[in-house]
């Protein structure tokens, strides 16, 4: 067996110790430990993002024996990260908001004594586009021309239409899974949409929800998100809606609270290259 890289198996896993798996500290980020130890566990959850930790959590207050996180990179929360930005001043690079609808992650917010607070939408939005700069202060949508509004308009309704015949439990169940799964979003979007503009804010304002490219992401996948977030105004509105609120602290926290408490049970540094 190959000692420097982890390998799992339905009860063994090989994965870093020692300063990897003390995690839960002041910033969530250890450096991956130099050496390999074998150890046994009756379930191994792989990545600490919150789905993983929250899994692994679960487990453990469900009394499941003994319980394996491993994290390939050197900090929990995936793509939910905190970023310094100034002394004591903290954003995020990935996934930052929360809203009406959002009812688990809400309440695991409060069990885990962390705070909210509204996201600030005083003042006017800028719309700018090819050196064009535009302000408004009504809807999510910036003010577009008359063709453009008509396209967009026909998108969205196409949308969320195609996203109502997908449960979102198991999306794979769809009637047309198969060719949605075939293509991505912005290949859809490149062959539906007829104005220019109407393309440009419809990929930038998924792209930027999403945190990807367009090219890359499943068709079936976002309609999937659409349907879960409660459909395209809900997934794009502040008050009222999914970006209502952000955490105190941001939002790396939520993950660090729960590998704080789950300890040593989470390995930082520890990438699986096999499962068998």
């Amino acid at each position: 067996m190959n000692e420097s890289r982890n390998r799992v198996s339905r009860r063994g896993v090989l994965a870093a110790g020692g300063a990897a798996a003390a995690v839960g500290l002041t910033s969530g980020r250890v450096p991956a430990a130099a050496a390999a130890t074998r150890t046994t566990a009756d379930v191994v959850v792989v990545g600490a993002g919150i789905s993983g930790l929250t899994a692994a959590r679960h487990l453990v207050q469900a009394g499941v024996g003994s319980v394996l996180v491993l994290e390939a990179s050197d900090h929990v929360g995936g793509r939910a990260v905190n970023m310094d930005v100034a002394d004591g001043v903290i954003t995020e690079a990935g996934g930052q908001y929360v809203g009406p609808g959002q009812d688990r992650v809400i309440a695991l917010i409060d069990e885990l004594g962390l705070k909210t607070f509204k996201t600030y939408i005083n003042g006017k939005h800028i719309y700018l586009r090819d050196g064009d700069r535009q302000t408004y202060t009504e809807g999510t949508i910036p003010p577009l021309g008359p063709d453009a509004i008509v396209d967009f308009t026909q998108l969205q309704t196409r949308l969320e239409q195609m996203a109502s015949t997908v449960p979102v439990d198991k999306p794979w169940t769809a009637d047309d899974a198969l060719t949605w799964d075939g293509m991505t979003f912005g290949g859809w979007i490149d062959a539906n949409s007829v104005s220019a503009e109407a393309k440009w804010v419809l990929t930038l304002g998924f792209s930027t929800i999403f945190g990807e490219d367009l090219h890359e992401t499943s068709f079936l996948r976002s309609l999937q998100m659409i349907r879960a977030s409660g459909g395209i105004e809900h997934m794009f509105s502040v008050t009222g809606g999914a970006q209502e609120s952000r955490v105190v602290g941001g939002s790396e926290l939520i993950s660090r609270r729960m590998a704080e408490q789950l300890g040593r049970r989470v390995v930082l540094g520890s990438p699986v290259s096999e499962i068998r």
